[in-house]
């Protein structure tokens, strides 16, 4: 059959490729046993103007990522957002059409519907992790100016724009590897114009700028709705709302905590280093990878929780292992028990772990990238062990949370992922790709992550306490909020 346009060229690959996971949707939008409580407060920007998007609550919310860590759009998350839209379309083409044999009418009508914004019964979106570094990866342009104006260990969220500034040697060493002169004329731009002076702001502007390039490029509406968690959530409901209800209820007794941890697949041990929850400091400092902390008992139970930070490498880019960013920070909190059991993020602001935190996500299914390469499979087991043992009313007896029971899992295949053609990396701006339609041509392979929903099995007790930081990197650091949460 002859195609010509990028988008049906992309569709048609994707049906080679990727049949089963299309199948897999189209079954779960027969099934008709989705939707969502309530509204959900999401956004997308069109032109450099932010905009709110209302989602039908009766549609299949599925979720892919970008990154906070940096402003640039990268090859990892645009693939990640195309093939959501193409799963969009492809499975509810097929849910609608079971017997189909694929055909060019097909493939022009699904070409068309990619044209618009996705408004049918599937919604593909965003979740933008805001309470990871502003410079995760050392892909950052503005690193040096992150970590010149102290905000290197602050999660994005409390990150301000002002004084930031585009770094001249890291833009000369990875011009065309990560970067390119386009990527800082849009920085340098938005930078300018910024009226938020919010770092999150100014990332979400410049990454949709690049989005409506690729739009273009490749005849598809890439501009797809975006919700941030889990900071921006808790920082927006009372008390009574689901996040804060499921910290609480993590804090309420020390057999609940004991049976977070062994869901999260963790030991059950006097010396807790591992937190479900992390406390920021009073400056702003919340980095979880620079946090240090346990429990500290008063009798049988805990009495309060004491959190150290200090300064420590994060994580390399692919061009150069060697480069490798840092977090600075030297602080010391402590939280009551009491607090963390009757919590209030005004009162005690705090970071959830990703898999604690995605059981208040609106979705019904989530695209991972490169699980078991760029992200980690104990990660999956731990998300879906918590949304298993919610749905049934365990851990959260009482609690009543909208769960998820087993959300339909997809990964993006970590060898068939877009890559620049030069230096073979995931994490370049997708302005150092000299042909984006033609490198996404051999980036189609999504598949279904098989296995129950079942918790990950518990490791032996260390000889000796870990830090927080090393343990939290073992379970949700890298794999869960780089490469990526979705």
């Amino acid at each position: 059959m002859e195609v010509e346009r990028p988008s049906e060229a992309l569709i048609e690959t994707f049906f080679r490729d990727s049949r089963p996971a299309i199948d897999a949707l189209a079954a779960r939008v027969r099934s008709g046993e989705f939707g969502h409580p309530g509204e959900v407060p999401m956004f997308t920007f069109r032109d450099g103007h932010r905009s709110e998007v209302r989602v039908d609550q009766r549609a299949f919310l599925l979720r892919t990522s970008v990154e906070y860590a940096n402003p640039q759009l990268t090859l990892e998350e645009l693939q990640g957002i195309v093939i959501s839209r193409l799963l969009e379309v492809t499975g509810t083409f097929v849910a609608h059409h079971p017997h189909l044999h694929l055909d060019a009418v097909d493939i022009h009508e699904m070409a068309r519907t990619l044209e618009t914004p996705p408004r049918g019964a599937v919604v593909p979106f965003l979740l933008n992790v805001d309470d990871i570094e502003a410079d995760r990866y050392s892909i950052n342009p503005l690193r040096k100016s992150i970590v010149e104006s102290g905000q290197s260990a602050k999660a994005v969220t409390f990150v301000r724009s002002e004084g930031l500034h585009l770094d001249p040697e890291f833009l000369r060493k990875y011009s065309g590897s990560l970067v390119s002169p386009q990527d800082s004329g849009t920085i340098q731009a938005r930078l300018e114009g910024d009226g938020t002076r919010r770092y999150v702001g100014l990332v979400d502007s410049v990454k949709y700028d690049q989005l409506q390039d690729a739009s273009s490029a490749l005849d598809m509406d890439l501009a797809i709705p975006a919700l941030r968690m889990p900071l921006a959530t808790l920082s927006s409901e009372s008390t009574s709302g689901p996040l804060h209800r499921l910290i609480s209820a993590t804090h309420v007794s020390s057999s609940a905590l004991d049976s977070v941890y062994r869901l999260l697949g963790r030991p059950v041990t006097p010396e807790r280093t591992f937190l479900p929850v992390v406390p920021h400091a009073i400056d702003g400092t919340s980095s979880k990878r620079l946090a240090q902390g346990r429990y500290r008992p008063e009798g049988p139970h805990p009495d309060r929780l004491e959190v150290f930070y200090a300064s420590r490498k994060l994580y390399p880019n692919e061009v150069d292992r060697r480069d490798v960013s840092r977090g600075e920070a030297d602080n010391h909190v402590t939280v009551s028990w009491d607090d963390l059991a009757r919590f209030d993020y005004r009162k005690t602001p705090a970071s959830p772990q990703f898999a604690l935190y995605m059981l208040a996500s609106p979705e019904n299914g989530a695209i991972w990238h490169g699980l078991g390469v760029y992200g980690g499979q104990r990660i999956v087991e731990s998300y879906r062990a918590l949304h298993h043992a919610c749905a049934q009313g365990e851990p959260y007896a009482g609690l009543p949370v909208e769960c998820r029971p087993d959300p339909l899992q997809l990964d993006l295949v970590a060898s068939g992922m877009l890559r620049h053609p030069l230096y073979g990396n995931i994490d370049a701006s997708i302005s150092c790709h000299p042909d984006i339609a033609r490198g996404l041509l051999r980036a189609m392979s999504l598949r279904v992550v098989p296995g129950p929903a079942t918790p990950p099995v518990t490791q032996p007790a260390p000889t000796r306490p870990r830090s927080a930081g090393g343990m939290w990197q073992s379970i949700l650091g890298h794999a869960a909020l780089g490469r990526s949460p979705g």
